[in-house]
Parts: C-alpha cells; sequence; structure tokens
C-alpha cells in the first residue's frame, strides 16, 4: 500500500514548485504547463520512492527517460574548453587553410591521382574559351559543381560544353562540340567523379556547391561577387570547397569529439556502459549546440570585423564557418521540436498520487 502520508506532505511542499514550472512553461512555449515533479534528494526521496508501488515506480522512471539532465560543473568545463578550441580554429582559419591546401598538394602527386588527372583529360567541363578562361574558370562551369550532377553529367555524356556569358547585359549560350565521350552514364559518373578528385586536391580547389548557378544569375554585381570571392587575393585564398568546407570542419570535428567523448565517458561511469539513454542524448546534444554556437559566434564576428577594415569588403565571407553554422542550426531545430514533443509527456505531480484512487 502507498504511504499517503507522505505523499501529502510531498505535495505541500511541491505546490510552490509546480507553479514556477507552470509559469515559466506559460512564459516559454505560451501555453499552460504540465507537472513536473522532480524526486526530491536524501531522506525525503529515498521515502518517497518507498511509497510507491511497482506499477507507479515503473511509471516514474519511463518518465524520468524523457527529462532535461541539468548541466553541472563537468558539462560546462567541456564546453568551455570545445568553445575555446573552435574560437582558436577561427582566429587561425587562415594558416590551417594553407596546411590542408598543402597536404591535398602532396595527395595530388600521388601515382592515383595523377592517373585520375589523365582518364580524366578532355571533359567538355574543362572548355576555357573565350569568356570561360582564367584561373577562376571552375566558376563558369557546371561541371566543376558538386551541387549541380545534372548538368555536368548530361555535358559528358554528350561531349558538349554549355555556358554563359554577359555582353552588354544579355546573357549568352554557348556550345562548344568535340570533347570525349564516355561509353555509358556509370563511365560518365567514373570520370566526373575523377575529374573533380583531381581539382579538389589543386589550389583553387573547385567553387562551392551552387555557386557556379548565382554566376548564370542576371545580376551583374552578384556575379562580379562570385568570382571575385572564388578567385580570392591570391592563387587558393579565396572562397572554395576547400576553403569553405573542408578546413572548418577540422574545427567542428574536433569540438564534436571532445563532447561525444565527454557524455560517452560519463554514461559509461554513471552507468556501466557507454550506449545513451533519451535524457543523455539530449545534454549531449545541449552541450553541442553550446560549442558549436561559441564557435559560430567567433567566425560571424572575424567576419563582420575583417569586412570593416578590408579593403576588398567580399573576402571576409571566407572566413564565415559554414560547418558551424549548419550545425548550430540543425540542433537548435532538433532541440526545439524534442522540447515541444516532452511538454506533453511529464509525470503526474504528486497531489494526483496523493489523491488517486
Amino acid at each position: 500500500m502507498i504511504d499517503r502520508q507522505v505523499l501529502e506532505e510531498l505535495a505541500t511542499l511541491s505546490d510552490g514548485i509546480d507553479a514556477v514550472q507552470a509559469t515559466v512553461s506559460e512564459l516559454l512555449d505560451g501555453a499552460p504547463s504540465v507537472a513536473v515533479s522532480p524526486v526530491p534528494s536524501g531522506d525525503l526521496g529515498a521515502r518517497l520512492l518507498a511509497a510507491l508501488d511497482d506499477d507507479q515506480r515503473a511509471r516514474f522512471e519511463q518518465w524520468q527517460t524523457r527529462e532535461r539532465l541539468h548541466w553541472d560543473g563537468a558539462d560546462m568545463a567541456v564546453v568551455g574548453l570545445a568553445g575555446i578550441t573552435g574560437v582558436l580554429a577561427t582566429w587561425f582559419d587562415s594558416p590551417t587553410d594553407r596546411a590542408v591546401r598543402l597536404a591535398l598538394r602532396r595527395l595530388g602527386a600521388t601515382r592515383l591521382m595523377r592517373a585520375w588527372e589523365r582518364d580524366a583529360k578532355r571533359m567538355a567541363m574543362d572548355h576555357m574559351g573565350p569568356g570561360f578562361g582564367g584561373s577562376a574558370h571552375r566558376v563558369r562551369s557546371s561541371g566543376h559543381d558538386i551541387g549541380r550532377p545534372l548538368a555536368a553529367l548530361s555535358q559528358i555524356l554528350n561531349g558538349q560544353f554549355v555556358g554563359y556569358r554577359w555582353d552588354d547585359g544579355v546573357r549568352e549560350q554557348v556550345t562548344v562540340d568535340g570533347f570525349a565521350v564516355p561509353d555509358d552514364l556509370v563511365g560518365a559518373l567514373q570520370l566526373w567523379t575523377k575529374h573533380l578528385a583531381a581539382d579538389l586536391v589543386t589550389t583553387m580547389s573547385l567553387p562551392l556547391p551552387g555557386w557556379t548557378m548565382l554566376n548564370q544569375l542576371p545580376d551583374r554585381d552578384l556575379r562580379r561577387f562570385v568570382h571575385d570571392v572564388y578567385r580570392g587575393t591570391a592563387p587558393g585564398e579565396g572562397l572554395n570547397l576547400r576553403s569553405g568546407v573542408i578546413s572548418p570542419s577540422l574545427s567542428s570535428a574536433v569540438v564534436e569529439i571532445i563532447v561525444h567523448t565527454h557524455v560517452h565517458a560519463t554514461a559509461l561511469d554513471r552507468r556501466g556502459t557507454a550506449v545513451l539513454t533519451a535524457d543523455e542524448r539530449r545534454l549531449r546534444d545541449e552541450l553541442l549546440l553550446a560549442a558549436h554556437a561559441v564557435t559560430a559566434a567567433a567566425a560571424v564576428g572575424k567576419t563582420t570585423t575583417r569586412a570593416a577594415v578590408l579593403p576588398i569588403k567580399s573576402m571576409s565571407i571566407r572566413h564565415l564557418n559554414m560547418p558551424a553554422l549548419a550545425r548550430v542550426g540543425l540542433l537548435g531545430v532538433g532541440l526545439l521540436i524534442d522540447h515541444r514533443r516532452r511538454r506533453h509527456t511529464a509525470a503526474p505531480s504528486w497531489s494526483d498520487l496523493a489523491h488517486a484512487d
């Protein structure tokens, strides 16, 4: 039997807590809160759990697995460490990209990459006629855009380059035939993959996904911006797939490793298993969101500052940490959805238990 007296005493003590939680919930969500009833610590908590029968204990434990874990000192320290790592990576993003560029250049000198480069020569995407040449020619060719595979494969299969250039504000479509044609779609896909890999490890790398499409829009200022940002102030110093995605992904990967290691190690120490429960996964995502947000904020701050002082304002955009910004967005949306779902899954209050039939 349930010790009704214990539950009634606890119900009286928890009324104030429930009222505060209801107020906070209304401020956050604009809707009334369901009752939330954490277990008190110490002797009172032990007496409470002893008063519950097996069914009620099972219900309560199920609810606990759905509730948010609060941060402790170790969690805050880990977020601080991961955040500092991200800030330092943002501060030294240019040296990091130069190191990655050197490593990729060495990869490009290997026998495998040179063989791939030879296999993928004389392809339509490499047309460099009038209006399509120069060091930034890849941003004018849809075949070099990993975000436009259909356009690229169509040119390869037909052996025909298709591009657009502008003359006095009028867009002109340019088609050039006579390029190598593969036997089938599989062959075209293989050649395209080899060509992109061989170009990725070069100094100019590849344009960002969708960048070539921006270069075909009727806005002349936008086209100039796309071209100048990709070309950079020196070869390889612009915004490309390496400097915009690969290099900054290293700092994001370090942040992920730090937080994941902490959360899994804590779970292993407390429960004897590194497999995370639902509440531990939410805690992990909260810590990741905070750490990536620090990194993203540092990147935005650096971008804004350099835009104010650099003579070429557009070049500041290369300091945006796009992987961190994307991760912040995905984690934020996921946690918001989870928060709204959990609003409707709280346990019954102690008052309800005390007066249950």
